[in-house]
């Protein structure tokens, strides 16, 4: 089967500031989630934003308890896969939520090219200094997938070396480390972090509980050639390993929630068992050339393997490339993005059962001027998609 399709998308927006509010008054925040800096009193779209400090103050131990308990953002497992949960925003519901919804790690997507979920527990909550959630307005700069809206997470440039560790119930238990350094040029970073969960419920008839383990690293070189210019490298690795059960029923769920029996008269089954192993390599780097114009570029390469009933094997390549122009109340961005990703499903015995590619090329251009107390936004985008799959 092949899918070809062109979108094009035009979007005029408005923000109207009649007044000065008290928040005008604070220290600003910042949002980039068209790429360009604006203040979010100025974004002509519903953003959140959170940093380091909010992150924090959560105690969450997971970026998908931050983003279920803090934000307007609604997660929920993927058949009842905890590490891998889906993603409503906007009310396109969980069932097609994180489908229309691009979520980045400083500007790599997540999405998948099969309906496999974003995988946010490959992402360590100690390591991320901001997240930003925008809605509604992510097509043009982001593209497709990105009806509903995105979320922009970013990473920290730590250079203190940290450690730390807990330890609870259920046998669960988290330790994390940061470490750096910075030399005038550059900065080197790296951070990691594992988390272990002992099981909740009953034991299967194998004599397994619900357990899992992840664990995340990432490394990161940023260096400074000049004050106007920098190039920088980020590798990443994330593991999961976590055992489930599919469903209960709710005769089931009212005697007894820790139990693994489905129900029908079959008893305990086994629990669904899961491995992934993700890799990222990301190159890219910034040169200022002149004042008011700065041009960008990102590369990266994933190989990704998710075992679960059969093998599937990712593998894909991404280009974000952009010029942006800012001059006081006139912003100006465009680009072009590619995404080419392919992944093969074997089973068992590695037989291929089907192939799914899909590549993405998409040029856009975003404007936007403030006159004062009126903010005017005009955005244009043409993409082209081709899909196949084959059995």
């Amino acid at each position: 089967m092949h899918l070809h399709y062109l979108a094009l998308s035009l979007i005029i927006t408005l923000l109207f500031n009649s007044t000065i509010s008290a928040k005008d008054l604070m220290d600003p925040v910042i949002v980039t989630a068209t790429k360009v800096k604006t203040k979010d009193t100025k974004a002509t779209y519903a953003s959140e934003v959170y940093s380091r400090e909010d992150i924090e103050q959560s105690g969450a131990l997971s970026l998908y308890d931050f983003i279920s308990q803090s934000t307007s953002v609604v997660t929920m497992p993927s058949a009842g896969n905890v590490f891998s949960q889906k993603i409503d925003m906007r009310g396109f519901g969980l069932t097609d939520g994180y489908k229309n919804t691009v979520v980045t790690i400083n500007g790599r997507r997540l999405n998948n090219v099969d309906s496999v979920p974003q995988k946010l527990s490959e992402i360590s909550i100690n390591n991320i200094e901001r997240i930003e959630i925008t809605k509604g307005s992510g097509s043009v700069v982001h593209g497709d997938g990105a009806t509903g809206g995105s979320i922009q997470i970013y990473t920290r440039d730590t250079t203190e070396t940290t450690l730390e560790g807990s330890v609870g119930n259920y046998g669960i238990s988290t330790g994390s480390f940061t470490t750096g350094h910075s030399d005038g040029k550059f900065i080197l970073s790296a951070s990691g972090d594992t988390y272990h969960q002992g099981g909740f419920s009953d034991k299967d008839p194998f004599g397994h509980r619900d357990s899992g383990s992840s664990g995340n690293y990432s490394t990161k070189l940023r260096y400074f050639p000049t004050e106007s210019s920098e190039v920088f490298i980020v590798k990443d690795h994330a593991a999961v390993n976590i055992r489930y059960i599919n469903y209960l029923s709710q005769t089931t769920w009212d005697q007894n929630p820790g139990s693994n029996d489905k129900g029908g008269g079959n008893g305990p089954t086994r629990y669904n068992f899961e491995t992934s192993s993700t890799n990222n390599l990301t190159l890219g780097g910034t040169l200022e050339l002149s004042n008011n114009l700065e041009a960008s570029f990102n590369f990266t390469h994933q190989d990704k393997v998710i075992v679960l009933d059969t093998q599937k094997n990712y593998h894909n390549n991404a280009i974000d490339s952009s010029i942006k122009y800012d001059n006081g109340p006139l912003k100006f961005i465009t680009g072009i993005q590619t995404w080419a990703g392919m992944r093969n499903a074997d089973t068992w015995d590695f037989k291929s059962t089907d192939t799914a590619k899909k590549s993405n090329i998409g040029i856009f251009a975003q404007s936007s001027y403030d006159t004062g107390s009126t903010v005017f936004s005009l955005g244009l985008r043409g993409e082209r998609v081709e899909y196949s799959y084959e059995t």
